[in-house]
This record gives C-alpha cells, structure tokens and sequence, in this order.
C-alpha cells in the first residue's frame, strides 16, 4: 500500500524521500514530547494532590497525565473539580491556591515545555511549534494539536525541497 500510493505522488523520489523523512520525525516528535509532558503533568498533579491533602494522589495523577493528552482541557478535568470540591468544603484559600497551582505548572508545560520539545524533536523552531499547535486546535478542533504542527512542516519542507531545487534560479 505505501509503494502503490508513493506511485501516485508526482514528486521526484529524492524529495519524496525528505518528506516522508519530516513526517517520521515529526510523529516522533509529537507522541515523545505529548508523552513527556503528559507524564510530567500526572506527577505534579498528584504530587498536588498529596501537599493539599487530597485523596488518592496516584490514581489522580494517573488520570491527569492521561488527562494531559486533550489539549484544552486536558488536566483541568481533574484539578477544576478538586478546587471547587476543598471550596465547598469551606477551603476557600486551599482550594484557591490548588488551582493556582495547577494552572501555573500546567500552563508552563502546555505553553513552554511542550512546544520546545516537540521542536527540538522536529528541528523546528518551537515559536512555530507553539503557533501550529494553537492555529492546528482552532481550526481544527483537539486532532489540530497534530494537524497544525503537520501543516507547517509540510510547508517548510516544500519550501526547502523548492530553495534547494531551484537554487541557481533564485539568485
């Protein structure tokens, strides 16, 4: 199947070759760093868990961490309940500051972390990671998260294969 459909692509074999390239290394790129990062975010989370007194750190961190993978919503699923939950409770400060908590590493995570190492993955800048990511989830919804990354580095890898096809004509 993929010889008959690398058939039906009127590329040459060399830059077809740099495409598939990019679209490995972006794949990699997006499941390692999606993975680091969710993993990353089921430990603070319920590292979160266990300092405010919650029940259950592990299975809660477990669950953010898979959690983790939506973007938009992701973690907050969890951590939005428990904060309201200790507020209830009559824990206005601790359920507060659980919810300061969570935004403040989530957010470093989901905003810095992830999109630098998703680009370092890539060997792309992760200022463009970040905007395919964002652009990729509003126009696309959650399967943007891949999409937009996808978008920008199929053109990025046509704008290379054209700089150095046609080199001599540019100058």
């Amino acid at each position: 199947l993929k010889d008959y459909l690398t058939q039906l692509i009127p590329v040459p074999e060399m830059q077809l070759e740099k495409i598939v390239k990019k679209f490995h290394e972006m794949g990699k790129a997006l499941i390692v760093g999606n993975g680091l990062c969710g993993i990353t975010q089921g430990i603070l989370g319920g590292f979160g868990f266990f300092i405010f007194g919650l029940h259950s750190p592990f299975l809660w961190g477990t669950v953010i961490a898979f959690m983790a993978f939506l973007p938009v919503i992701g973690a907050s699923v969890v951590f939005i309940p428990a904060a309201v939950i200790l507020i209830i409770q009559g824990e206005l400060w601790l359920g507060i500051s659980y919810l300061i908590y969570n935004m403040f590493y989530s957010s470093i995570i989901e905003y810095v972390i992830k999109p630098r190492l998703i680009g370092k993955g890539m060997q792309m800048n992760s200022f463009l990671v970040f905007i395919g990511i964002i652009g990729g989830i509003k126009l696309f919804g959650i399967i943007g998260i891949v999409y937009g990354p996808l978008i920008i580095t199929i053109f990025l890898t046509l704008a290379e294969i054209y700089r150095l096809e046609y080199k001599e004509q540019l100058a």
